[in-house]
């Protein structure tokens, strides 16, 4: 769960920022202060952390991790300003911005709650692919996404569709189930 913050400049800024550079370099958090683009993007960098892709999902090389945001310019800068100069494991983070053209390169994929009205042409056009599929609208799981992330008055919350996660190929770590608010398919619930 993160707590945000409206957006302000000075010193809160700076703050939320300390936060969240802790976030990305030492994992999860389970409080963070920030404003909520700031941690949206947090979140997305923080859950590929956590995240095992098939050995193929990369193919030859020193493919990057990409990370695509769809519907959502000020989650993309911010993911961007977190990704620089940054790697996951030995690979460098890559930050794409929709369209859909784009996603047969994301390893994550952000939909935002702007672009709701297309959750089955994302899922249809990763269905295939070990895509970790992320959004920040209650739905999502219902249709099949993998990790909703949700708002409720100041903090942001995410669930997990774990099925949909291993039907893709996906190993999601112990520690992000963890912290999650939810976890759909967990054994042993």
């Amino acid at each position: 769960m993160v707590k945000t913050t409206a957006a302000r400049p000075g010193c809160a800024l700076v703050a939320s920022s300390l936060c969240l550079l802790a976030f990305c370099c030492c994992g999860l958090a389970a409080e963070i202060s920030a404003p909520e683009p700031q941690a949206k993007a947090a979140f997305l960098f923080g859950f590929a952390k956590y995240v095992e892709w098939p050995t193929n999902a990369f193919g030859l090389g020193r493919r990057p991790i990409g990370i695509g945001v769809i519907g959502d310019d000020d989650i993309t800068r911010e993911l961007t300003a977190i990704a620089r100069g940054k790697s996951i494991g030995s690979r460098p983070v890559e930050v794409f911005r929709g369209p859909f053209s784009e996603v047969n390169r994301c390893h994550v994929v952000l939909l935002s709650s702007s672009q709701k009205w297309s959750t089955t042409a994302l899922l249809r056009a990763v269905q295939d692919s070990p895509t970790l599929t992320v959004a920040d609208f209650d739905s999502f799981l219902d249709a099949g996404g993998m990790i909703s992330l949700n708002t409720r008055g100041t903090r942001i919350q995410f669930h997990v569709n774990l099925p949909a996660a291993q039907k893709a190929g996906l190993a999601l770590n112990a520690k992000l189930l963890a912290l999650a608010e939810s976890v759909r398919g967990k054994p042993g619930k």
